[in-house]
């Protein structure tokens, strides 16, 4: 709730993580209210895996991340692109700047692609793969500046969220070709064969599986 400032949800969390989860991943409708200060608190944050996806508010909530002295691991979605924002523009500016200020932390990935929001409305293998590869190469074209981004800098900050259906040989043959059409999608843009092997991927289960 709004009014707890996603507190419980960070106790949550600090629960699990010490019952031996890998990580925790916050969806915040309001990441302005997200009370940072708290997660840092209940959770290391140098130490812990932890993603957020955002609406809207990247650079904000990065900026307060950096503000907590630590250098977070995990990643952070917002893919204006995907979610069709109505003021594109400003959410891409919003956007680079999340990416330049998170430049310092090598284990954290703060231009998510949100590929599991083809997947879980029942978008097949091979449009996830389209459309997330589409959706990269519109970044890598609109976010480099010469006076702030540079395309390896973007290709650096690329992570990749997909939602994982029931049936599994098909989707492990979705990351493997994710892995290699990456590949080729940053070789286009010059960038070495080495860059593309510093991809992350999360997987989750598709809510389209659930029904």
């Amino acid at each position: 709730l709004a009014t707890e400032r996603g507190h419980a949800a960070i106790d949550r969390a600090a629960a699990a993580l010490e019952r031996g989860a890998d990580g925790a991943h916050f969806v915040l409708e309001n990441a302005e209210a997200f009370d940072v200060a708290y997660l840092h608190q209940r959770i290391p944050l140098a130490s812990a895996y932890v993603g957020y996806t955002v609406r809207s508010g990247a650079t904000n909530l990065v900026q307060r991340l950096a503000d907590t002295g630590a250098a977070p691991q995990g990643f952070l979605i917002s893919d204006p692109i995907t979610r069709h924002a109505p003021d594109l523009k400003k959410q891409l500016r919003d956007q680079c700047e999340a990416v330049r200020l998170s430049q310092l932390w090598p284990e954290f990935r703060a231009l998510g692609l949100n590929a599991a929001f083809y997947g879980n409305r029942g978008a097949t293998v091979t449009q996830q793969l389209a459309f997330a590869l589409s959706t990269a190469a519109a970044y890598l074209s609109e976010l480099p500046s010469t006076d702030v981004l540079t395309v390896a800098d973007v290709a650096a900050a690329l992570h990749v969220h997909v939602a994982i259906n029931p049936n599994y040989f098909f989707e492990l043959a979705k990351l493997r070709a994710l892995r290699r059409l990456w590949a080729t999608l940053l070789h286009a843009y010059g960038l070495p064969a080495e860059a593309a092997q510093s991809l992350t991927i999360f997987a989750s289960t598709a809510t389209w599986s659930q029904t």
